[in-house]
């Protein structure tokens, strides 16, 4: 242990496992390996408990479904470890009411908590607690839904593969922590306003579930989520704003504006079925992983490296090799220096001379076999490479040197899908979002405007009806705000 963890270092060799305790008092600033191995131990602990009552439900209750309901990111626990005994995954759902500022619900991430949600077990899941009313307890309140809110993001809900969702709650508490978290009434238990955005979904979720029942959410596109490079990357920051989770968003973020799904999957799964894959941070790698992206490229895949991968092993000790480490070979590239910029704005020029802004970090590339499709275009390495592209096998690795703006990793990745053939719908306005659940003949689109001003929206090419009136549906698709359109493709999917 000692030699794994490196304790030679600050003289923290221990000589009796008795010494090894918990690390909590003292400084923070303690050996990486023992935090995130104690950060293990922890999660373990929690997962080994699940499958204990697990094993205790299925053994008197045999026929009986089991879940849990989990919380947003970040968390103790490794979700994968924790639902690996669960039948399906649950969650609880918050979206921001204050639509302008996500940080008091900022562990709710939207779509993004639904498709993490949906990875877990690779399938549909139930919604425990959804928006019913003005969220309240250890924070401020929380302004109140707005008009349309809680029934659109319910469908927002559905959209993203749930089965079941339960309204939490149905009447404020008058009593304990949360009396100001409020359900579908308020403190007088009198109907209003939220409950009858409550009985319209109902009324339309009824209407819907026999053409929803069987169908699931297929994507072309995943992106891996990793639970221990969430952990690393805490334990050591790599430069200021740099955030492993808030990164991983922005990257989720950019295939929403695109219209385009993507699931979130355990950095661990089965990737051979996607069209591209987007591994961003690989901090920490094993073989196992190197071998899973090589075969995937060398097969015919796409796949999107970033900065900061390959820079440790599982013990959290850095590799005593030139970055990206065991990956430079499929990357075609070498990181010759790096510069956490952090909140210093540097810029880089992308294709037909578009400059974005990025920051955080900036790898300085040297390509070996891949080619440049983006350079710096600031501060002492500009014209240097900031975005490769390497042809690997049958297919591609990018590896992305720097954090971008939004609307860069919006034409980056849009760039990069129109070469795969993946449909974007490139001018879908911000905030409205895009779904689509299929049983392999039937194809559900839902789209949904969770904007407080009123959206235009152009269709993808082909005729579709509109399941709640039966109309057909023009291809320009005019959304009032908080509007939810639900539409079946009429014909070949």
């Amino acid at each position: 242990m000692n030699r794994e963890w490196g304790t030679v270092v600050w003289s923290g060799e221990y000589s009796d496992w008795s010494q090894v305790s918990t690390p909590l008092g003292g400084s923070p600033y303690m050996n990486p390996s023992y935090l995130l191995d104690y950060k293990r131990f922890c999660s373990d602990s929690v997962a080994d408990f699940n499958r204990f009552q697990a094993h205790i439900i299925r053994e008197h209750c045999s026929g009986q479904f089991i879940t849990h309901n989990l919380w947003g990111y970040p968390v103790v626990n490794d979700y994968y470890d924790l639902f690996d005994s669960m039948d399906f995954a649950s969650v609880d759902y918050y979206p921001s009411t204050d639509l302008a500022n996500d940080s008091k619900s900022r562990v709710y991430h939207g779509a993004l908590t639904h498709d993490l949600t949906r990875g877990l077990k690779q399938k549909n899941f139930w919604v425990m607690e959804q928006l019913s009313g003005t969220p309240g307890c250890w924070h401020p309140m929380s302004r109140m839904p707005y008009p349309g809110m809680i029934r659109a993001h319910a469908w927002q809900s559905v959209s993203r593969g749930a089965d079941a969702i339960v309204q939490f709650r149905w009447r404020t508490a008058r009593i304990g922590a949360e009396q100001f978290w409020h359900g579908l009434h308020d403190h007088h238990g009198k109907p209003g306003r939220r409950f009858d955005e409550f009985v319209r979904f109902s009324e339309e979720a009824r209407k819907v579930s026999p053409l929803l029942d069987g169908t699931t959410v297929v994507n072309d596109v995943a992106i891996l989520f990793s639970h221990e490079q969430l952990n690393a990357l805490t334990i050591q920051p790599q430069s200021d704003g740099f955030d492993y989770l808030a990164n991983l968003k922005q990257i989720h973020r950019a295939f929403l504006r695109l219209g385009v799904g993507t699931d979130v999957i355990n950095w661990t799964s089965n990737i051979q079925r996607y069209k591209l894959i987007v591994a961003p941070f690989l901090f920490l790698v094993n073989d196992d992983i190197v071998k899973t992206l090589t075969d995937y490229v060398a097969g015919g895949g796409t796949l999107v490296l970033t900065s900061r991968t390959g820079v440790k092993n599982m013990n959290n000790v850095c590799l005593p090799t030139q970055l990206p480490g065991p990956l430079s070979e499929l990357a075609g590239v070498l990181v010759d220096e790096y510069d956490p910029v952090g909140h210093d704005t540097q810029f880089v020029a992308l294709g037909d001379d578009k400059t974005f802004k990025c920051a955080q970090w900036c790898d300085v590339l040297t390509p070996t076999t891949a080619g440049t499709v983006g350079t710096y275009a600031s501060e002492f390495f500009a014209a240097r490479s900031a975005v490769t592209r390497n042809r690997f096998g049958k297919g591609v690795t990018y590896y992305l040197g720097t954090v971008l703006e939004d609307e860069g990793y919006k034409v980056w990745f849009e760039g990069i899908l129109t070469d795969l053939n993946i449909v974007v719908m490139a001018h879908l306005p911000a905030g409205v979002e895009v779904s689509v659940r299929t049983d392999g003949e039937r194809r559900l689109l839902f789209v949904l405007n969770l904007t407080k001003s009123e959206q235009v929206v152009e269709l993808p090419e082909g005729d579709y009806q509109n399941v709640l009136s039966h109309l057909v549906a023009p291809r320009r698709l005019v959304l009032e705000a908080m509007g939810v359109e639900i539409l079946q493709a009429v014909g070949k999917i």
